[in-house]
């Protein structure tokens, strides 16, 4: 696969390392678990599901203002280890997101809800 392509691992060498999210208002959150898979900072706004997927400082970051998110980027950006701690972290939890677990934990709730 050519160069930037996801390879299945941890890329720390592509270009873009983060994601900033700053919509208003978000269904799902695509924008946020698709740069998860591949190991980006995402940074968003306190928006749609951004809450449930996002632990702030752990594996992404949360503002609701600005001058909350330059101060995220004056803060978080020079800090290198803290940007690839936090990149890896949302990197290992990327399963969740996965189709074959969804499908699977969907079916569950069906097979719950309907016992045989």
């Amino acid at each position: 696969m050519g160069g930037g392509g996801y390879h299945g691992h941890f890329l720390p060498d592509l270009k873009c390392q983060f994601a900033i999210v700053p919509s208003n208002s978000e269904t799902f959150g695509h924008c946020i678990t698709e740069p998860f898979v591949l190991g980006r900072v995402v940074i968003s706004r306190h928006v749609g599901v951004a809450d449930d997927i996002i632990i702030h400082g752990e594996n992404g970051f949360l503002y609701d203002t600005e001058d909350e998110l330059l101060e995220l980027l004056v803060r978080v950006l020079p800090d290198k280890e803290k940007c690839a701690m936090v990149a890896k972290k949302a990197f290992d939890g990327r399963d969740v997101f996965r189709w074959s677990n969804l499908t699977e934990k969907y079916l569950a709730l069906i097979d719950s809800s309907y016992p045989s």
